[in-house]
């Protein structure tokens, strides 16, 4: 006796109407199973690829929260201080083509500042004294003093 027939005879009778119900349900084949089955594996797949994009997204977002900008740090003290438009983008040109690592220091110390404006002006041969007037300007502005 196969197990058909056991459950069978253990179901009431509104329950064998079911029970022959689903049971036929499985004996015949579904003529678009051929393309149901494809499209929901393909949608569980854009979803784990979806899950996968937002999770890599959230990672990086993490990362350059946790991530020190001395860039963000630089412009931001810089607007503090007041210096102007010009000015910035002659500190930013200065501090991008040395590649400081730290480059808001250039706002702090006059002696770093005059140590980083002198390697920046013998890079810059061939305008640097046009180039020396102008950072003097400036560590005028921000130190108020004299430099060199």
């Amino acid at each position: 006796m196969n197990l058909f027939m056991l459950a069978q005879q253990q179901v009431p009778a509104s329950g064998r109407e079911i029970l022959d119900h689903v049971s036929t349900a499985f004996r015949q084949s579904d003529p678009q199973l051929w393309w149901k089955v494809p499209v929901v594996l393909g949608l569980l797949g854009l979803a784990l690829v979806l899950v996968w994009v937002l999770a890599i997204l959230e990672r990086r977002r993490l990362e350059r929260e946790n991530h020190p900008q001395p860039t963000r740090l630089y412009f931001n003290t810089m607007a503090v201080l007041n210096i102007g438009w010009s000015d910035r983008w002659y500190l930013w040109r200065l501090a991008r083509a040395l590649k400081l690592p730290q480059p808001a220091a250039l706002l702090i110390s006059p002696a770093y500042f005059d140590k980083v404006v002198a390697r920046y002006c013998r890079m810059r041969s061939w305008n640097g004294d046009a180039l020396r007037n102008r950072f003097a300007t400036i560590r005028k502005t921000l130190f108020g003093q004299s430099g060199q």
